[in-house]
């Protein structure tokens, strides 16, 4: 029985980044398992999506799964539904990088989904980088 991550991506540079860390923690915690979410709409093609942010994990060799859903709900409600009715353990998201100005207007789905799921959320920076574990 391993962790269970879902890992939701819209193909942003954040989403990258985001899924660039989950693959740096599923190397040093080998019993993640992830769960790509693509949320496809007018502006997002899910299949690509999930291709681009497969690749990440299949550089390292690593296996995940890929759900898409077409979305006619609002992107945090989504991810907030798959979260609280998945085998999930935790989120982990990336993080566009809205100044607070911005998140006002414009809300940040990141935050939302902090605040509708039950599990665990990981928001992931741009500018982060990935985990490594050394041994001298």
């Amino acid at each position: 029985m391993g962790i269970k991550v879902l890992l939701p991506t819209d193909g942003s540079r954040s989403a990258l980044v985001a899924a660039e860390y989950t693959a740096s923690l599923m190397k040093l915690i080998p019993c993640i398992e992830v769960t790509i979410l693509a949320v496809e709409d007018d502006q997002v093609d899910g299949q690509k999506v999930i291709e681009e942010t497969k690749a990440v994990f299949d550089r390292e060799g690593l296996s995940v799964k890929t759900v898409i859903n077409k979305g006619e709900n609002e992107v945090a409600d989504i991810i907030a539904y798959y979260a609280n009715n998945g085998p999930y353990d935790q989120v982990i998201m990336g993080r566009r990088g809205l100044n607070r100005l911005q998140e006002v207007f414009l809300g940040s789905v990141s935050e939302k989904v902090i605040h509708k799921t039950k599990c665990p959320v990981t928001v992931v920076p741009q500018k982060t980088k990935p985990l490594a574990c050394f041994t001298n």
